[in-house]
């Protein structure tokens, strides 16, 4: 019985030690359901009288088949989205382009197509006809008195005016992207900023008719130091061995 009782305590002390290793061969992350499950779109959302923009689940555009590749017959040059590893400032690279939604008085808006270059940001208008086309919506250019201060808003709608979105009856999830010039520790505050809830919108063609807040599932995680071996589990769900 002793020796039964001495291998139990022995084979635990083992597991503890083992996994106590195994922790200091990897390193702590911070993950959550948002951004690994729900976020995969680089779009990005403006609420009428916010000046911050808003991570979008996926483009409105999604309605349409072949919607990520609008423009490549068209001599357009692939969009080069600028890489976020964390996901806080911009959703993941979908297409090959990136497009600036508006809601305004509930109603859902495209108001800008992005290729991260000035000489079609700041030149080009094609893109906007092709969208025209490729939706059957037109840009309205009445609507060129938005302003929200410095911000991406106010420079576009001088030029293009806003479409409205009234093909999109489906659901959209959204959250306030992170500010990385907000004071304080930068590691709290993004981890603040994961712990935020997310917002579910529902469309009824282009027109906001509910809103609710959910809360945002978060975790600590592991990855495996460069290296090291022991890793196990998907790029969603990283642990180490026990």
């Amino acid at each position: 019985m002793k020796k039964e009782i001495l291998s139990i305590i022995t084979l635990l002390l083992t597991m503890q030690l083992f996994s106590q290793q195994s922790k200091r061969d990897t390193i702590p992350i911070w993950e959550d359901y948002f951004r690994y499950k729900i976020l995969k779109s680089n779009d990005i959302l403006f609420i009428d009288g916010d000046s911050d923009p808003y991570l979008v689940s996926r483009s409105p555009l999604s309605s349409f088949k072949g919607y990520k590749k609008i423009y490549k017959k068209h001599n357009f040059p692939e969009y080069m989205p600028r890489y976020f590893e964390d996901r806080t400032s911009t959703g993941p690279y979908d297409k090959e382009f990136q497009c600036v939604w508006l809601i305004r008085d509930k109603q859902l808006y495209l108001t800008r197509i992005l290729f991260d270059n000035v000489e079609i940001d700041q030149g080009r208008k094609d893109q906007y006809a092709i969208m025209e086309q490729f939706t059957g919506e037109k840009f309205d250019t009445r609507y060129n008195d938005i302003s929200e201060g410095d911000t991406i808003i106010a420079k576009v709608n001088e030029r293009y005016g806003l479409m409205p979105v009234t093909w999109f009856s489906d659901t959209l999830y959204v959250k306030k992207s992170h500010n990385y010039n907000e004071p304080g520790d930068q590691e709290k505050n993004v981890l603040d900023w994961r712990r935020r809830n997310y917002t579910q919108m529902i469309f009824k063609s282009g027109k906001l008719v509910k809103t609710k807040s959910t809360p945002n599932l978060v975790e600590k995680g592991y990855i495996v130091k460069p290296g090291k071996s022991g890793y196990s589990g998907d790029m969603q769900k990283r642990t180490p061995k026990p």
